[in-house]
């Protein structure tokens, strides 16, 4: 009988373990937290040690809509770019398609053709900017435009095209804000969606705001050599 006792004990001992140790390295990788979001609650699972979806990626052409709550960061691609260099839009891009766009709580279509994108912000996932999510998913430098920006609710609206010196814009003064040959116009401020319009003067006289250095296109002479574009 003390032999059966000892092993059944011995029994609840290493599974008591493995659940702790299970548990340690769940929490060591992620954790669950509420943050409140005007009236509502969020619920949001994070890694511990995030990468910041915005300094962690290729610079882009495209305008970027970001999510501050929830770590989201997409573009709004609009045109072809080269594989090798991504600032490039490929002018000799051939469409006749058009295609879908989308990060979380928003989604809309890129119609090259026509050189316009055409999307829409979920009105229930717009809420205040929270600094305390936003500090869970982005870098300490992204933390110190979005404070200095002070946005007026979790979408913001990035410029990614120097990664040393990325751009924030506020979603609500969209229609003001010009970004190289990207306009904006809003379409809808209805009750369920925010709807909005990019517009692209590359191919009638933009592209030239295209270039780091217009006087020196140098600056984009060392990521590529223009010869060997495929």
């Amino acid at each position: 009988m003390g032999k059966k006792i000892g092993k059944a004990c011995l029994f609840i001992a290493i599974l008591v373990a493995a659940v702790l140790i299970g548990s340690s390295i769940g929490t060591q990788f992620f954790k669950a937290r509420y943050f409140k979001s005007l009236d509502d609650f969020e619920f949001i699972v994070v890694k511990e040690n995030p990468v910041c979806p915005l300094h962690e990626r290729a610079p882009s052409n495209f305008p970027i809509i970001v999510n501050t709550n929830e770590g989201s960061a997409a573009e709004l691609r609009l045109y072809d770019t080269y594989h090798t260099y991504p600032l490039q839009i490929r002018e000799d891009a051939e469409y006749g398609v058009m295609w879908m766009l989308g990060g979380k709580g928003w989604n809309g279509a890129a119609y090259p053709d026509n050189n316009y994108a055409h999307f829409s912000i979920q009105r229930d996932r717009m809420f205040k900017y929270n600094a305390e999510a936003a500090r869970l998913f982005f870098c300490d430098e992204c933390l110190k435009a979005l404070r200095s920006l002070d946005p007026s609710c979790n979408f913001v609206v990035v410029d990614a095209y120097e990664m040393d010196n990325l751009k924030f814009y506020d979603i609500a003064d969209i229609e003001n804000t010009q970004i190289r040959h990207y306009s904006f116009i809003i379409e809808d401020k209805g009750y369920d969606l925010l709807t909005m319009e990019m517009h692209s003067s590359y191919f009638e006289g933009g592209k030239e705001l295209d270039y780091l250095n217009k006087e020196d296109t140098s600056e984009m002479d060392k990521f590529y050599d223009y010869e060997e574009l495929p």
